[in-house]
C-alpha cells in the first residue's frame, strides 16, 4: 500500500512503510526521494500533508488508486507489522 498526500506546494508525497518517501511534482513530472527526518512522536507524515488516497488492492484484488472517499487513511507500517 502506498498512501498519497498533497502538500501545500502542489506536490504529492508518496508514503509507504519505509524511508525514504517520494515527492512527485506534477508540474515537471519529477520524482525525488524525500527523507522526512524526525517528525513529532506518532506522526508518519508532515502535518500540512492532506491525505488524497492510496494505491492498494481493492475488494476484487486489483491494484489501483483508491481515493480518500473510497478508503480511509491507513498506516502502512502498522499493516505490515501484523
Amino acid at each position: 500500500m502506498i498512501n498519497v498526500y498533497k502538500l501545500p506546494s502542489g506536490e504529492f508525497l508518496l508514503a509507504h512503510d519505509g524511508n525514504p518517501q517520494y515527492k512527485v511534482d506534477p508540474a515537471t513530472g519529477s520524482v525525488q526521494a524525500e527523507v522526512l527526518g524526525i517528525l513529532p512522536r506518532g506522526e508518519r507524515r508532515p502535518r500540512e500533508a492532506v491525505f488524497n488516497g492510496a494505491f492498494d488492492f481493492d475488494d476484487d484484488h486489483v491494484w489501483r488508486f483508491l481515493s480518500a472517499s473510497q478508503r480511509t487513511e491507513r498506516d502502512p507500517v502498522m499493516l505490515n507489522a501484523r
